[in-house]
C-alpha cells in the first residue's frame, strides 16, 4: 500500500511537471520562469549542484570499498552507484531544460575552450556519466546473462574492468566537484561574502562527501520503509559517525576561511544572507552533527535517518544559496522561482528519478544479499507468483496502471488549465507609454522607468558629429513647425509600433484652414472606400510639400515610404536601431572593436536614480556656467 501511494503521488508530480516542461520548450524560458539577464541562474542551478553532490555517494562508497579496502561496505556499492547514476543523469536532463539554446549542448565536444571552468565541468559530467553507466550495467546484465550469451560476455567484460572504471570514476568525480566550485570562485562580485570563498572548490569537495554519505543512509532507510529491505544497522551507524566528522571538517574550513579573509563580521549581521547562513550552518548542519555524536541517536533508525535527511537538506540549501540566493543582495536583483519552475523541478527529480529508482530496485538485484542479515531479519517477502496456480500474489498491474494513469492525467490537465497565457501563446508585449528622458546636455534615458537607464551624452555626440549639422543625422523626422522632434514624440510605446497619424487633428486643421470637405482633401476619389490604402500621399500639393516636414535628407534612418510615413517602431527598437548601427560603423574608425556592444551604453552600477539626477544637474551647471562639457 505504501508503494502504491508513493507511486501515485510521484506520477501526479510527473504529469504536472511534463506539462510545464512542454510549455518551457514551446514558449521559452522567458514566459515560464522568473529568470532574467541579470539573474540567469536560479532554482535549477542550485538543484543541479545539489543533485551532483547527492550523487557523490557513488564515488565515496567506491573509494571506501576499492581504495581503502573496507570490504564490509561492499554491499552498499551497487546502491551508491545507482544514486550517482540517477543524480548525474538528471543533472544532464535538467541542464538541457535550463539552457536557452539546448540543441547546442554538444558544442563542448567539438569546440574546446581550455580556459573555461564550464568546459571542464562539461567533459567531467559526460565522462563520469559514462563510467557510472558502465559500473551499473552489470546489475542489469546479470539478470539476462543466463539467457543471452552476448549479455553474459558483456557482463564478464565489465566485471573484469571494474577496478579501472572505479579509479577513473573517482578521479573524474573529484575533478568535477572541484571545477564546479571553481565556477563560483571566479565571480566574487556576484556573491555575498558569507557564501563566496576563493577555496570554494575545497568546500564543494568536502560537502559532496558528506552529502554522499547522508544520501546512502537516506536511501537505505527509504528502501526499508517502502520495500522492507533488510539493512545493516551497524554499517549505517558507522557511516553516521563518519558523516558527523566530515560535517565538522566542512564547518571548520568554512569558518576558518571567513576568519582569515576578515569576513567573519558578516556572521552577526542583520541581513537576509546572515539568516540564511545560520539556518544552513546552524540548524541543518551543526545540530545534526552534534546529535550524531550521541550513540542513542545513531542506534535509532528514525533519528539516524532524520539527521541524515536534515544534512541533505542543509547541503541542498547551501548549493542553492551559492548559486542563486547569495547573488540577490550582491547584484541588487530580486528573484523567486515561478510556479512552472517549481513544477518542473518536482516532476523531474522527485518524480521521474525516484520512479526509475523504484523500478530498478523492484526488478534488479540492486540490493545484494547479505547472509548474516537475511538470517536475522525475515520480514522481507517480495511479491511472487504462486507456482501451482500461476496466480500473481502481488499488486494487480491493471489496477495500478489505472490508478497511476488517473493521477498523471488529472494533474496534467489541471496544470494545463492553469498555465499562464504567455506560456500557451508566447510572450506578448504589454503596452508601456514611453517617458521622456531627463536632463539636458546629458540625458538619462529610461523610457519605461524600469531602472535600466542609459546615460546619453547629447552634447558630446553633437560635438563629434558636427554640432548643429548633426541634428539631421539622428532626428530623422520632425513634426510640422518643429526642427528636432525628440524620439519619444513618435516612438510612444516602449515595445510596440505606434500609429503616429493624428486623423482627428488633420480634420480639424483642414476645417480651420477653410476646407469645405475635409475628408476629400485626402480621399479625393469618391468612388473608392475611404481607407488607409486609398488615401493620397502626404506630399500632395498644399500639404507636406517637398517632404521637408516628414524626413531629413541626411538622416541615418529613412522611412520605407516618406510619402505615407504613418507608423513608428517601438522605442527600444528605434534607439537600438539608431545607436548600435552607428557604433558598429565607428568601431573600426575608433579602434575599439567592442564599441557596438551592449555594455558601451548599458553600464551597470550607475547607482540610485536620485544620485544620477544630482550628477546631471551638476554637469549642466558647469556647462551653462563655463560653456565647456566636463569630462
Amino acid at each position: 500500500m505504501t508503494v502504491r501511494i508513493t507511486k501515485t503521488i510521484l506520477w501526479a508530480l510527473v504529469g504536472a511537471g511534463l506539462v510545464a516542461l512542454v510549455a518551457r520548450f514551446a514558449g521559452g524560458l522567458g514566459v515560464t520562469t522568473n529568470l532574467s539577464d541579470l539573474t540567469p541562474w536560479g532554482l535549477w542551478i542550485g538543484l543541479k549542484l545539489a543533485g551532483v553532490a547527492f550523487a557523490a555517494g557513488g564515488f565515496t562508497i567506491a573509494a571506501v570499498v576499492y581504495i581503502f579496502r573496507f570490504e564490509s561496505y561492499h554491499i552498499l556499492a551497487r546502491r551508491s552507484v545507482l544514486i550517482g547514476l540517477l543524480g548525474y543523469t538528471f543533472f544532464v536532463v535538467s541542464l538541457i531544460v535550463d539552457l536557452g539554446i539546448p540543441w547546442n549542448i554538444w558544442r563542448p565536444i567539438a569546440y574546446w575552450n581550455l580556459h573555461s571552468p564550464l568546459f571542464e565541468v562539461a567533459w567531467c559530467v559526460m565522462l563520469y556519466l559514462t563510467v557510472l553507466a558502465l559500473e551499473f550495467a552489470p546489475v542489469v546484465l546479470e539478470k539476462y546473462s543466463q539467457r543471452w550469451r552476448l549479455c553474459d560476455l558483456a557482463y564478464r567484460f565489465l566485471k573484469r574492468i571494474t577496478i579501472p572504471l572505479v579509479v577513473f570514476g573517482i578521479a573524474l568525480s573529484v575533478l568535477h566537484q572541484s571545477s564546479l566550485g571553481t565556477l563560483f570562485a571566479i565571480m566574487p562580485h556576484r556573491q555575498h561574502p558569507l557564501f563566496y570563498s576563493p577555496i570554494i572548490n575545497v568546500l564543494f569537495f568536502v560537502s559532496c562527501i558528506a552529502m554522499g554519505l547522508a544520501a546512502v543512509i537516506v536511501e537505505s532507510y527509504l528502501a526499508n520503509l517502502l520495500y522492507q529491505r533488510r539493512i545493516n544497522d551497524h554499517q549505517l551507524r558507522r557511516l553516521g559517525q563518519f558523516l558527523a566528522w566530515v560535517i565538522w571538517l566542512f564547518i571548520i574550513i568554512r569558518l576558518g576561511d571567513l576568519a582569515l579573509r576578515g569576513d567573519a563580521r558578516y556572521l552577526v549581521g542583520s541581513g537576509w544572507d546572515s539568516v540564511l547562513f545560520w539556518i544552513e550552518m546552524g540548524a541543518l548542519l551543526l545540530v545534526p552533527s552534534l546529535l550524531l555524536q550521541w550513540r542513542r541517536v545513531r542506534e535509532s533508525r528514525f533519528l539516524l535517518s532524520t539527521m541524515a535527511f536534515t544534512v541533505v537538506i542543509g547541503f541542498i540549501l547551501n548549493r542553492i544559496n551559492v548559486a542563486g540566493l547569495a547573488t540577490i543582495s550582491a547584484t541588487g536583483t530580486s528573484y523567486f522561482p515561478s510556479g512552472l519552475e517549481i513544477l518542473m523541478s518536482l516532476g523531474l527529480v522527485p518524480g521521474i528519478a525516484v520512479l526509475i529508482w523504484m523500478y530498478l530496485v523492484e526488478n534488479y538485484e540492486v540490493w545484494q544479499h547479505e547472509e548474516a542479515i537475511d538470517e536475522v531479519d525475515m520480514r522481507y517477502e517480495p511479491p511472487r507468483r504462486d507456482r501451482p496456480s500461476g496466480v500473481w500474489l502481488g499488486d494487480s498491474s491493471l489496477a495500478s496502471f489505472k490508478l497511476y494513469s488517473t493521477a498523471f492525467v488529472m494533474t496534467a490537465a489541471l496544470t494545463f488549465g492553469l498555465l499562464p497565457r504567455d506560456a500557451l501563446f508566447g510572450a506578448s508585449a504589454v503596452a508601456k507609454t514611453v517617458e521622456r528622458p531627463r536632463g539636458r546636455a546629458v540625458l538619462l534615458v529610461d523610457g519605461d522607468r524600469a531602472g535600466t537607464s542609459v546615460l546619453f551624452d547629447h552634447r558630446k555626440h553633437e560635438e563629434k558629429l558636427g554640432l548643429e549639422e548633426s541634428c539631421d543625422r539622428c532626428h530623422h523626422m520632425a513634426n510640422p513647425m518643429d526642427q528636432d522632434t525628440p524620439c519619444w514624440c513618435c516612438h510612444r510605446d516602449m515595445w510596440s509600433v505606434t500609429d503616429i497619424f493624428d486623423h482627428d487633428g488633420h480634420v480639424r486643421d483642414l476645417e480651420r484652414f477653410g476646407a469645405l470637405d475635409a475628408c476629400a482633401a485626402c480621399h479625393p476619389d469618391g468612388g473608392q472606400p475611404r481607407a488607409r490604402e486609398t488615401v493620397s500621399t502626404c506630399t500632395v500639393e498644399g500639404c507636406h510639400l517637398y517632404e521637408l516636414a516628414l524626413h531629413r535628407e541626411k538622416a541615418r534612418v529613412q522611412p520605407d515610404d516618406v510619402t505615407r510615413a504613418r507608423f513608428a517602431v517601438g522605442y527600444m527598437d528605434a534607439m537600438h536601431g539608431l545607436c548600435i548601427e552607428c557604433h558598429k560603423e565607428r568601431a573600426a574608425e575608433l579602434g575599439r572593436p567592442h564599441h557596438g556592444d551592449c555594455a558601451t551604453c548599458h553600464r551597470h552600477g550607475l547607482g540610485p536614480e536620485a544620485t544620477i539626477l544630482t550628477h546631471l544637474r551638476e554637469r549642466h551647471d558647469v556647462i551653462f556656467r563655463t560653456g565647456e562639457t566636463p569630462r
